[in-house]
């Protein structure tokens, strides 16, 4: 972001240079100073994100069927889906780009679910939800 609050697309440098500012304030700061943010890096997404966004969004067939939550205090994934082939495909890719977590297929539960709005808008009816719970290496 720059100092008038735009968005702006990060080089390579712009990485390295705060990295490098970041190394040397962290030793220095003052403890009020300090936070943790597990994100750390926000992104805007441009014009054409944009474009691409809403047509993508205004094809039924294109949208997800399935709503994922994570719970990672008690260490739960909740999947609601339209069938439990969308829900297990969602819950295994979540667990792939997820390296350091480990399922354990010993808790999972699968209910019925009987109605669920997606985030898109998208009303479920006659759904399932998978809950599994995991561990962190």
């Amino acid at each position: 972001m720059t100092a008038t609050g735009a968005f702006t697309n990060t080089t390579d440098n712009d990485v390295r240079t705060a990295r490098s500012r970041y190394r040397e304030w962290l030793p220095n700061a003052a403890k009020d100073e300090r936070a943790v943010d597990e994100i750390g890096l926000w992104y805007e997404i441009t014009e054409s994100g944009r474009d691409e966004w809403t047509q993508w969004s205004q094809d039924p067939e294109a949208l997800p069927r399935w709503a994922l939550d994570d719970d990672s205090v008690s260490r739960v994934v909740t999947v609601r889906a339209a069938s439990l082939s969308d829900a297990e495909n969602a819950l295994s890719t979540w667990a792939a780009q997820n390296p350091r977590i480990e399922l354990v297929y010993e808790t999972k539960e699968i209910a019925q679910l009987s109605q669920f709005r997606l985030r898109s808008g998208v009303l479920l009816t006659d759904g399932i939800t998978v809950t599994c719970g995991y561990r962190v290496d």
